[in-house]
């Protein structure tokens, strides 16, 4: 509930303190005095419209502050994420700088704009020319009979279904789009799979058989040149190791002299059968060193074949098996996607069978309950003056289903007899609409917003007069048992309903504008009624308010 309001270099109104109280709570003044911006304040903490326009003349902020008391049974998640202590007092704060820009306050934490958007639209609902308007569009014709129905939760289910048949339809066609492009890269993909296990390479294998290559490829040269190097370590005619062997013979003759040489001996003794050993190993592999053309040939095919797949496939062997794991994915990916198809057409019959029952179930719910809301809004149009109106909700098939279900719902209206029933976009004027309005909120304010603390109308008396004016008044009278309601007025009959009547005034002076808020007591209400009933304050109009004030609260069933 809205307690308090402080509004300071807003507009006109330099610095401004209102307190509010539960009920209907009723703002009246002459015209011109500043009642709107009084709403506009307010609507400073539900919206993200604002200019340095806003802002007085010299100043260089506006501040618009509000008070409300948080009753128990209301959660606001979004606060208790931002570990904001809101207890049973909430205080929502905007800053308008001189540069347009705004700064966002709950309990003196700073928010942005968005978090008091959200929070100050769970405590506060205005109603204005605006938002009159709004019920020519026939999506709100939908909505206003849903909740009056209270299918918020089967909505949301179909909902639900329709964005997971969409998600579902959107992945089936995909795939089925990419099907033929999906089968040539498989054909593909298993082409280049087959033709690197058909090779059936090996790590290492590319050096290994270079280096068998380049020996087959030289093996003349190679026969040639270990002959010669066996012949001149072991069989020539003083060969190496001849030649070591009469040395040894020398030096061991010495030894009978010189002991010293020893050494040498054992040394010379060593490299001689190093000799030897080497010899044996030239010899074992010059009797190796054969031509093998076809051997050759081989290994040119298979190398020829390497570097043919190391073009398409990687540099080395090891990149080309690498290669291979990927578009080895990358094929059961494909292969999975066939499965996936398979898993989606069957999700998709479910989803979208789901989908149609829910619909049904909701458009059959919405005929039963348009026949009730109907006839509610029909009576309550007749209290308020309308006293021949025909009212009635269309409910028309749609083409297919949407995220709304099946049906197109239209309110049709003809406020006069004679006149054809038609959309309310084409027959109701301003006035008309607020009523209209009102007559929503008096039959179904339980559930069209659901938490909401303060309802706040703004020119709902707009054209009406009279006994009209006394049932608008009753109407309001009603919904403020429910929810605390402010309503700015014109009207007595309306005024004389007020539990809390509060007096807007403009003082101006040369140099000046200032506007007050004043709370008037019983004396003071009976003159400002007066006041409103005939402009000026006569003996006639003070009795007549006097009668206004003693006779409400009525004794109807809203009030």
């Amino acid at each position: 509930m809205l307690v308090e309001l402080n509004i300071k270099n807003f507009t006109i109104i330099k610095n401004l303190n209102i307190s509010f109280k539960e009920g209907l709570n009723l703002l009246t003044g002459e015209t011109g005095a500043g009642k709107s911006i009084i709403v506009d304040a307010l609507s400073m903490l539900i919206t993200t419209r604002a200019s340095a326009e806003f802002i007085s003349s010299g100043a260089q902020e506006a501040h618009i502050e509000a008070v409300f008391t948080v009753f128990n049974n209301i959660d606001l998640p979004l606060l208790n994420e931002l570990s904001i202590n809101y207890e049973d007092t909430l205080i929502l704060r905007r800053v308008i700088s001189s540069q347009g820009r705004s700064r966002a306050y709950i309990n003196d934490t700073s928010v942005s704009i968005q978090t008091l958007i959200k929070v100050g639209s769970q405590f506060i609902v205005i109603h204005g020319q605006h938002d009159f308007q709004s019920l020519l569009k026939r999506e709100v014709h939908l909505e206003i009979l849903d909740r009056f129905s209270q299918l918020q939760g089967e909505c949301k289910l179909l909902r639900e279904l329709y964005e997971k048949s969409k998600r579902l339809r959107s992945e089936y066609d995909e795939i089925l789009n990419n099907i033929r492009e999906r089968a040539k890269r498989e054909e593909f993909l298993l082409y280049q799979i087959n033709e690197i296990d058909e090779a059936r390479l090996k790590v290492g294998e590319m050096e290994e058989l270079t280096e068998e290559f380049n020996m087959l490829s030289n093996i003349s040269r190679l026969r040639d040149l270990s002959e010669d190097a066996y012949y001149q370590l072991y069989s020539a005619d003083n060969s190496a190791t001849e030649r070591l062997k009469k040395a040894h013979n020398s030096i061991l003759s010495l030894l009978d002299v010189d002991k010293g040489l020893s050494e040498a001996g054992e040394a010379l003794k060593t490299a001689i059968a190093y000799v030897d050993d080497c010899a044996s190993i030239i010899r074992a592999k010059k009797d190796s060193y054969e031509a093998n053309p076809n051997r050759l040939e081989m290994i040119a095919d298979r190398l020829d074949l390497i570097k043919r797949l190391s073009k398409k496939y990687g540099d080395t062997i090891q990149e080309i098996l690498n290669y291979r794991k990927v578009i080895e994915g990358e094929l059961q990916n494909l292969i999975d996607s066939k499965d996936r198809q398979r898993e989606i057409e069957e999700e998709l019959f479910l989803t979208e069978k789901g989908l149609k029952i829910q619909a049904d179930k909701i458009s059959h719910l919405r005929k039963l309950e348009a026949k009730k809301l109907q006839e509610k809004i029909s009576q309550e149009l007749t209290g308020l003056g309308f006293k021949e109106a025909l009212f009635e909700i269309n409910i028309q098939p749609k083409a297919e289903i949407t995220s709304t279900g099946l049906d197109e719902v239209e309110f049709l209206f003809s406020a006069n007899p004679g006149e054809p029933i038609k959309p309310l976009i084409k027959v109701a004027s301003g006035g008309e609409l607020s009523r209209i309005m009102l007559a929503l909120r008096s039959v179904s304010f339980d559930s069209l917003d659901k938490g909401k603390e303060t309802l706040i109308f703004d020119e709902v008396d707009a054209g009406i007069g009279g006994q009209t004016a006394l049932q608008v008044g009753k109407r309001l009278k009603g919904i403020s048992r429910q929810y605390q309601t402010l309503c700015i007025t014109h009207l007595p009959q309306i005024a004389s309903l007020a539990d809390n009547h509060l007096m807007i005034e403009k003082i101006t002076s040369d140099e000046s504008v200032e506007i007050t808020v004043r709370e008037l007591n019983q004396n003071d209400r009976k003159m400002e009624i007066a006041r409103m009933l005939s402009g000026t304050i006569t003996v006639s109009s003070l009795k007549h308010a006097e009668e206004l004030i003693k006779e409400a609260p009525c004794q109807s069933s809203l009030c």
